[in-house]
């Protein structure tokens, strides 16, 4: 029933009337974590959605709230969004994926130039300081503007305390880290002050 349900109010919203024109007219505009005091119902009637994609209808300019799991029947990459997501909540050093930056970009999170330099580096495993810096700020500024409330706000407390140790360590040892970030993170000097 729910892929039905799914099917027959996304048509009603759209201009085609047959799925696979459907499907063509929707877009991915942005992603949200949905309120726990206030959860939402998919158009598809599951009830709560958790993980929200914001859908704009290219034809039309409808707007829906449709959840994860449903998108991901015709928008494969909102899957790899809330993924990338998660990753960089864990560890702010983690990227994020292209499609990710793409939305930070339309909603001007990032400029052109933090855009490029993000697509520039996204996948590689060993950045200088001065880009890693760069690359963790991002993500910082992203996780802060993404539409934040129930439990995702005590996780931004939490990632808000990473960025500060992170940037701190940055600055402090920054001479001793322009080739190899990870020294810094890993530094002697700093692992003796954390236990001390």
């Amino acid at each position: 029933m729910g892929e039905f349900q799914l099917f027959t109010e996304l048509t009603k919203l759209s201009n085609a009337k047959t799925w696979d024109l459907v499907k063509l007219e929707w877009r991915l505009s942005d992603i949200s974590y949905a309120d726990n005091d206030n959860p939402l119902t998919c158009i598809c009637g599951h009830y709560p959605i958790k993980e929200l994609c914001h859908l704009k209808n290219k034809e039309n300019g409808n707007d829906v709230i449709v959840g994860n799991c449903c998108v991901n029947k015709f928008i494969l990459k909102s899957k790899k969004i809330f993924d990338a997501i998660n990753r960089v909540r864990n560890d702010l050093t983690n990227s994020f994926n292209v499609e990710l930056i793409d939305i930070a970009h339309q909603h001007n999170i990032i400029n052109d130039w933090e855009k490029e330099f993000y697509i520039d580096i996204w996948r590689k495993h060993k950045l200088n300081s001065k880009q890693l810096r760069i690359k963790v700020d991002i993500n910082f500024r992203y996780l802060q503007k993404m539409k934040i409330n129930g439990s995702y706000l005590s996780d931004i407390e939490n990632i808000r305390k990473n960025y500060n140790i992170i940037m701190e360590r940055y600055l402090r040892c920054e001479h001793e880290c322009d080739y190899n970030w990870e020294y810094c993170l890993n530094c002697d000097e700093f692992e003796n002050e954390d236990h001390a």
